[in-house]
């Protein structure tokens, strides 16, 4: 099992999270919220320890419930991330397009890869190999909006796994 904790920005309530990110034996979905709190010991006058303040129980992938601690990022970091879906709408308004011709074109606009996969996974765009020898495009979900369902099985990059329903 792995886990994952962050913080959260004020304007999502604040806080940590940890998040159950992989498990190859269980749900690796859900969490809970939590906060540290500075505590002087009345056994041990002068001395304080942390401890943690269990909160509510979270709902959802890990991949949703960390996206909400990636919103507390720089100012920087934050336009960079508009900017970068501002690019793949523009991109992608009028279909599909080679994902090797949205990296190349995004590394010339200035966008980092990894804020460019970071916009991608934001906008809920979908990445999709049409057949053995074409090449991967990317497209926008319906609407253009980031989708609720789970992303089609198996992931970009991934092979199929035969014990993904059993």
């Amino acid at each position: 099992m792995v886990l994952a904790t962050a913080k959260l920005p004020e304007e999502h309530g604040g806080g940590c999270i940890l998040v159950r990110a992989k498990s190859n034996l269980g749900p690796d979905a859900g969490g809970f919220g939590y906060h540290l709190d500075l505590t002087a010991l009345a056994e041990y006058p002068g001395i304080s320890a942390t401890r943690v303040i269990w909160g509510e129980v979270l709902e959802g992938s890990a991949r949703d419930l960390l996206s909400r601690a990636d919103a507390r990022a720089n100012p920087d970091e934050q336009s960079a991330l508009e900017d970068a879906k501002g690019f793949l709408l523009a991109m992608l308004a009028d279909g599909p397009v080679a994902a090797k011709q949205i990296k190349q074109e995004a590394s010339e606009a200035g966008h980092a890869e990894r804020t460019l996969k970071r916009a991608k996974s934001a906008l809920g765009i979908i990445a999709s190999k049409g057949g053995l020898l074409e090449h991967w495009a990317w497209s926008l979900a319906e609407g253009g909006q980031r989708s609720n369902q789970e992303p089609p099985w198996p992931p970009s990059g991934c092979t199929e796994n035969p014990l993904r329903n059993q």
